[in-house]
């Protein structure tokens, strides 16, 4: 994964020292947003596919929530924020976030909002070679690997 992978979650880098003068963040991009995490399974009961969305209610009924805690996010940009997109891989059914506009060559479906670059719970991609499916947790990469899949990164931090 290495320097790859870091280009690829953190695309605009963290910034260690003060760059220029950052934007005047309006009152409204203290607010939060809601982010559900939701499932696609086969009729057997083999999860497909784990999808993000802003509503719980997008993609049913072939997509159900997981009943995993929705996460937040700011709703708009700011000092020190980075965005996070939903992606698409169209060569198998695989939707996975991603802080790359171009998500790694892959289509982009929607900016989902925004993670802290630092500070706050951090936010790790995991991916699963077996199902070609990536998901999101939030703290403990431990369930990662306690769900078959491999942690690929940091994406930011949950404020």
């Amino acid at each position: 994964l290495g320097v790859r992978f870091a280009q690829l979650l953190h695309p605009h880098g963290i910034p260690t020292e003060p760059s220029a003068p950052q934007p005047v963040v309006p009152a409204s991009a203290s607010e939060q947003v809601a982010l559900y995490e939701l499932r696609f399974t086969l009729p057997g009961g083999q999860n497909v596919d784990h999808m993000h969305s802003l509503s719980p209610d997008e993609g049913v009924p072939s997509y159900q929530a997981s009943g995993v805690q929705p996460l937040s996010l700011w709703r708009d940009g700011g000092p020190d924020r980075i965005p996070l997109y939903r992606c698409f891989n169209g060569g198998g059914i695989n939707h996975f976030l991603s802080t790359d506009a171009h998500c790694g060559g892959f289509q982009q479906e929607a900016l989902m909002g925004y993670l802290n670059a630092a500070g706050g719970q951090p936010l790790y991609r995991c991916f699963s070679a077996a199902l070609q499916d990536h998901r999101v947790v939030v703290d403990d990469p431990g369930v990662c690997a306690a769900t078959g899949y491999h942690v690929e990164g940091i994406l930011g931090y949950v404020p």
